[in-house]
């Protein structure tokens, strides 16, 4: 197959744009703060270089879900991360910006996202995952 030759530079080509430094683990509901707010807490189990895409034009379809009580947007392919990757990521797993590179916007670190799903397709050249901002 002659696109299998070829898909090696590929995914070296994308995991150049991968600047960013993602933290993914889950979130535990804690007591309450100083000023009565509820707490979270989040254990990250793995971290990985990775990016974070926002909706395109092309995205005429929105879905959303139900995330306390509040409907938000599925954000399609949301999250790249290298194609090699070998870490199960479930639905409902949780993100983290921990680190942002020189080409991505100071207002991405510390944005969490939630796993909906994770975009599988032939000849990936990264690993995708639909979520939710939170």
């Amino acid at each position: 197959m002659w696109a299998s030759g070829y898909l090696d530079g590929f995914r070296a080509d994308a995991e150049t744009q991968m600047e960013d430094t993602l933290a993914f683990g889950t979130m535990t509901r804690g007591g309450l703060d100083a000023d009565g707010l509820e707490t979270e807490t989040f254990a990250a189990s793995f971290t990985t270089p990775g990016k974070v895409t926002g909706r395109s034009g092309a995205d005429l379809t929105i879905r959303t879900v139900e995330i306390g009580g509040v409907e938000r947007p599925v954000i399609s392919g949301g999250i790249h991360i290298p194609a090699d990757r070998p870490e199960l990521v479930p639905a409902g797993m949780f993100v983290r910006v921990e680190a942002i590179g020189p080409d991505s916007p100071a207002h991405l670190l510390g944005r969490v996202y939630k796993i909906d799903g994770e975009s599988v397709k032939s000849y990936q050249t990264a690993r995708r995952f639909d979520v939710v901002e939170v």
